[in-house]
């Protein structure tokens, strides 16, 4: 699993090239996600929206900006 950072260098979720799975733990939520090839997936936090793409089984493109 890869670490997936927001424009502000926050965690914001742990990531798998190879499965797609998406895995969100915080203290109100655990959130777990198969994302396919093209697939997009956001998430939105009082700091940042981070957009995360799963470009093939080895790359995700993630594009975040402050809120």
């Amino acid at each position: 699993m890869e670490e997936i950072r927001d424009c502000r260098g926050k965690l914001v979720c742990m990531a798998n090239g190879q499965t797609g799975v998406i895995e969100r733990l915080t203290s109100k939520d655990r959130i777990y996600i198969s994302l396919p090839v093209g697939g997009k997936f956001a998430f939105e936090t009082k700091d940042a929206y981070t957009m995360i793409e799963r470009i093939n089984d080895k790359l995700f493109y993630v594009n975040s900006y402050p809120n």
